[in-house]
């Protein structure tokens, strides 16, 4: 890694599912059953294991370009915010450059609702945080061509605790019917994992002086 480079902490939320059991590992985060006029029909969108699809073809896209990263996610256990954040900051602690990015999917309710569109969030009052997520809101919105819901701040304990520029993105509600179809999709994944490169590309282009 070039000193103009940032090296990427990569964060797939959520647990997946249980490799024998098939048990989905965390409370909630999922959609609605898919209805019957649905591709769907009868199934669930479990937002660990759509978190770990975008991770994965982003993982290949980074590789692919030699962009230095870390996954700090396990491959189907919920991992702890707390565990999370300490081995971030402790990648940090030897490895010059770090951002970090949390892959999310938003959901609004119990059931389908017209809730849609994209958001990224940083840390309050958190400048570095904020052009950060400037740059992932605006490739994903561009990419997916979904409602921009803006860049939020908030105090997520990934956000607040990190030692390091830390962006979440939500990229689509999984309790929009619409939004979910594409999301359930290999091809919807990789969009919004190319959307995730773009951004990363773009703020390793811009080199330390981004921030």
């Amino acid at each position: 890694m070039t000193n103009n480079k940032f090296h990427w902490i990569l964060d797939a939320g959520h647990g997946g599912l249980h490799p024998e059991t098939g048990e989905y590992q965390t409370r909630g985060k999922r959609s609605p059953v898919f209805p019957s006029t649905s591709n769907y029909k009868g199934e669930v969108l479990y937002e660990g294991v759509r978190n770990r699809q975008v991770l994965k073809c982003l993982k290949e896209l980074l590789d692919e370009n030699d962009i230095s990263y870390s996954v700090i996610s396990d491959e189907w256990k919920d991992i702890p915010l707390s565990e999370r954040v300490s081995k971030a900051n402790k990648i940090a602690e030897t490895t010059p450059n770090c951002l970090y990015l949390s892959i999310h999917h938003n959901a609004y309710g119990k059931g389908w609702n017209n809730a849609h569109g994209i958001s990224t969030y940083h840390f309050p009052k958190s400048n570095k945080g904020f052009r950060l997520a400037g740059i992932f809101q605006n490739k994903i919105v561009d990419e997916m061509d979904w409602r921009n819901r803006g860049i939020k701040s908030a105090n997520f304990y990934v956000l607040k605790y990190t030692k390091m520029p830390s962006v979440l993105t939500e990229n689509g509600f999984m309790s929009n019917l619409k939004e979910a179809e594409v999301l359930m999709s290999d091809e919807g994944s990789y969009k919004v994992s190319l959307a995730h490169f773009y951004a990363i590309k773009e703020v390793n282009d811009r080199g330390l002086k981004f921030l």
